[in-house]
């Protein structure tokens, strides 16, 4: 994402620096930034929202194209504290979400896809070998507790 035109406003007091609103081509990107050190506790707070933003310069090229195209919307916040740079990185919490648009993928690898249906095929025959028994075994019990004796 490029942005053409950004605008962003700063304030500082002696314990902490804030950029209370960031805001960048035409409002497409936006958050804010705070920085505060009261009493030897360093306090970081950012949340941010990124809104239609071209996929294709964040993923990979491949045969000379983006591998997808499309755009995505990113909303974020995280928070720190802590007496030193290791205490503030302990301490990073936050969460996120992001949506998907009109995404087009170039290729997909078959093979990255494989050995999940191979892994359920065997899983499925293991259990019906297991319950071939039970009155109808083409419908999985809900559970099936198994004692082995040592």
């Amino acid at each position: 994402m490029r942005a053409c035109s950004a605008s962003a406003m700063f304030s500082r007091t002696d314990n902490s620096a804030t950029l209370p609103s960031l805001a960048g081509d035409g409002g497409k990107a936006s958050g804010t930034l705070s920085l505060r050190n009261p009493d030897g506790n360093a306090g970081i707070a950012a949340q941010f929202t990124v809104r239609g933003a071209a996929i294709a310069p964040f993923v990979w090229q491949t045969g000379g194209a983006p591998l997808a195209t499309g755009t995505f919307d990113l909303t974020a916040n995280v928070e720190a504290s802590g007496r030193s740079a290791n205490a503030v990185v302990s301490s990073l919490t936050g969460g996120g979400t992001i949506g998907l648009h009109d995404v087009a993928l170039q290729s997909v690898n078959g093979d990255a896809v494989a050995p999940m249906p191979i892994s359920e095929a065997i899983f499925d025959a293991h259990r019906l070998a297991r319950e071939i028994d039970q009155p109808d075994p083409a419908v999985p019990l809900p559970y099936r507790r198994e004692r082995i004796g040592l």
